[in-house]
């Protein structure tokens, strides 16, 4: 066997895996600016949400967070659905360009306060 696949990873071991690469891109010196990241199960607050996502409740996990230079409240946050099914492979890939992701909002979110100083 060359290639192991593994299906039906769960949700805390995603979000391990992902703040592992977050925190790689990021470096020491902006870890901090990571305020909030959670992995879970989608959870409607109203039955229309509910109607909505009924389809996906069982099918993904929802992945959040927020990223903020500062605790003062101002910062990008970030929402999105992904499916159980996903290969791990695929899952690391992900999980591989979300972190680009926040380590580039993080270089804006830096660049935007130089300029408005």
């Amino acid at each position: 066997m060359t290639r192991l696949q593994i299906f039906g990873w769960t949700s805390d071991e995603f979000e391990q895996m992902t703040l592992r690469k977050i925190n790689k891109r990021l470096r020491h010196k902006r870890k901090g600016m990571l305020k909030n990241f959670q992995v879970g199960a989608i959870m409607a607050e109203t039955v229309r949400e509910a109607i909505e996502l009924r389809d996906q409740i069982d099918k993904c996990y929802v992945v959040l967070g927020y990223v903020a230079l500062d605790d003062a409240g101002k910062g990008r946050a970030f929402k999105f659905l992904i499916e159980k099914a996903l290969g791990w492979d695929d899952a690391q890939v992900l999980a591989g360009k979300l972190a680009l992701q926040i380590d580039q909002c993080c270089d804006r979110m830096i660049a935007e306060q130089k300029r408005a100083a």
